[in-house]
Parts: C-alpha cells; sequence; structure tokens
C-alpha cells in the first residue's frame, strides 16, 4: 500500500501571464522566471522544506525527482 509516503508538489496558477506563454510555447527558462515573479514554490523547494522539517530525507528527493 501507500501507508508511509509522503507527496512532494509544485503547484502554478495557470492565469495572467502564464497562460500567454503557453500559448507562446516559451523556453522552459522563462517559465522559470516567471515562476520566480509569481513565487511558485518547485518540487525540489517544497521537497527541501520536508527534509528540513524531519519528514523525509534527501535521498528520498533525489530518489523521486530524478528523471529516468
Amino acid at each position: 500500500g501507500y501507508a508511509g509516503r509522503l507527496g512532494i508538489f509544485e503547484l502554478v496558477p495557470i492565469r495572467g501571464t502564464l497562460k500567454g506563454l503557453i500559448a507562446q510555447r516559451a523556453s522552459e527558462q522563462r517559465y522559470e522566471e516567471e515562476f520566480r515573479k509569481l513565487n511558485v514554490r518547485t518540487i525540489l523547494e517544497d521537497g527541501f522544506g520536508k527534509v528540513t522539517s524531519g519528514l523525509t530525507t534527501l535521498e528520498e528527493i533525489h530518489r523521486a525527482t530524478q528523471e529516468d
């Protein structure tokens, strides 16, 4: 089962400028710039916050966020 699992998340509100970026097929760098302006917390930042809170380990965050 899923007992003991903890989610890490990256939630991005799709409105305003982001709608335009999607329509323009903007670069990943441009999205990241806009996320910073909107104070969007990345999946890694969420994970690191949970590490500092003692909820998980750096090893688990690394494992969960690595691309195959």
